[in-house]
């Protein structure tokens, strides 16, 4: 019987997200915009930077579940361990990706090399952390609260971001006369709280996980080897689907949120509505990442993500049209969030519906090495997205600093609107069509494998 959630856990699981959610936003929103406009790297580089950095975070990011699931537990616990090790490596090198030191080529294997490091070490930090919300939970009751929490410290981030963020890195190149070093130091300070963030996780999940003493005490169980991890998943078809649904979420978050500036900066003509921009936005991802729990207690977990992406396509159509119109995209914008929020609730709940029915298949655990494939649509998506913004951009003939022709802003709108509503759209046909797990079935498989246990357990006694 798992220990019950405390209240702490119930109100406060999550604030390590937003620690990491302001070092994915400084990302997201101002990544791109640093490569080209501050750093000032030409297109050629900026496609390399994002296309090498994109293809490396992605493989590694394969590999992460699977350390977390295999490597034997360390002196906290198998799981929790890891929120003490990585965080500092992070900050230690995140700060380099939001930097310019020497020539383009030195500057850019530099930007390089602090991106493939920092995000290797926070992959598998983000590993353990959501591995924490089946660890923790012991119903769906509790994976739906504890996501939620999550989704909606996430999102408070970006509206906390959207207030300090550009506004900071501004104001700091500015009183340093350096605009790369404003950059910098906000990237360090973002970083800085993802460290605070997970060791408060860290903190208020102790006594829920064995620790390293506990395990070697009482283990007698099965070890997890890498061919049960490849058998998993290779049999576990609803983890793929998820795994490409979920692509096309974070493909809309990520395009959003890096093109968010040129569409200001270029089309609407007004860098200083940016800020509301993100502001707006992210408090509609609160507001989606909260009524998920309502809705998937309504609709299930299944049909709410199918309804949540269809929503998707439907407003950035409507922004496309109406992109030349600012107040009306920006409330176009603020609903897509809106369904962002929700969906990034409630595919956690998916996720872990994919263990079980891993297990049942195969009747192995695999919980660490399948919440860990959470991050890989986001790196798929990281490769997306700086090729279809290098690419567009130069299509569109942009040049960092001059004046916006019809051509670039049509070219931003595309890139904004088309690319992101097609891939949730696909999103929503392939939840729909193909992900067909649902409540009912969850638990009559969780109940078979508790049967085979309890049967196996008998066995064992009696040879004994």
């Amino acid at each position: 019987m798992k220990k019950p959630l405390s209240k702490t856990l119930k109100r406060f699981y999550g604030v390590g997200d937003f620690g990491f959610c302001m070092m994915t936003a400084a990302e997201l929103s101002l990544f791109m915009l640093f490569l080209t406009d501050v750093a000032k790297f030409p297109l050629g580089i900026v496609a390399a930077i994002t296309t090498i950095t994109g293809a490396v975070d992605a493989i590694i990011s394969l590999f992460s579940g699977a350390i977390v699931n295999m490597v034997k537990p360390m002196k906290w616990g198998k799981i929790r361990s890891w929120l003490l090790i990585c965080p500092p490596i992070v900050l230690m090198t995140f700060i380099f990706q939001f930097s310019k030191i020497g020539s383009d080529i030195t500057a850019a294997v530099i930007v390089c090399l602090g991106f493939i490091i920092s995000h290797a070490a926070w992959n598998l930090a983000t590993v353990a952390n959501v591995s924490l919300v089946p660890m923790l939970s012991s119903n769906e009751d509790d994976k739906i609260i504890l996501t939620s929490r999550r989704g909606m410290f996430n999102n408070l981030a970006k509206v906390f971001f959207s207030y300090i963020g550009p506004p900071l890195a501004i104001y700091l190149g500015f009183a340093l006369h350096n605009e790369v070093t404003g950059y910098t130091i906000l990237a360090g300070l973002c970083a800085l709280l993802f460290c605070i963030g997970y060791f408060a996780h860290f903190k208020m999940t102790e006594g829920y996980e064995p620790t390293q003493e506990e395990i070697r005490k009482e283990s007698n169980g099965e070890k997890v080897k890498a061919k049960d991890l490849i058998r998993n998943f290779l049999t576990n078809y609803p983890l793929m689907v998820i795994i490409l649904a979920d692509t096309g979420r974070t493909l809309v978050n990520m395009l959003m949120s890096a093109l968010a500036g040129y569409y200001y900066k270029y089309i609407a003509e007004d860098m200083g509505l940016f800020p509301l921009h993100l502001f707006i936005t992210a408090c509609a991802a609160v507001l989606g990442a909260y009524f998920a729990k309502f809705i998937g207690e309504k609709l299930q977990a299944k049909m709410s993500c199918v309804i949540l992406f269809a929503g998707i396509t439907v407003f950035l159509v409507l922004g496309r049209v109406f992109y030349q119109n600012v107040p009306v995209f920006m409330f176009c914008l603020s609903m897509v969030q809106f369904c962002v929020g929700g969906l990034q609730a409630l595919t956690v709940v998916l996720y872990s519906d994919t263990i079980v029915y891993g297990e049942w298949k195969t009747g192995k655990n695999t919980a660490s090495f399948i919440m860990g494939m959470i991050v890989v649509p986001s790196k798929i998506s990281q490769i997306l997205k700086g090729l279809i913004i290098a690419s567009a951009l130069a299509a569109a003939g942009f040049v960092a600093g001059a004046a916006p022709t019809p051509e670039l802003q049509v070219g931003i709108a595309n890139a904004y609107i088309i690319f992101p509503a097609t891939g949730a759209l696909i999103a929503s046909l392939l939840i729909l069509f193909g992900f067909r797990l649902n409540s009912k079935k969850v638990a009559e498989m969780q109940q078979e494998i508790d049967e085979r246990k309890c049967t196996s357990a008998v066995k064992t006694e009696q040879i004994k």
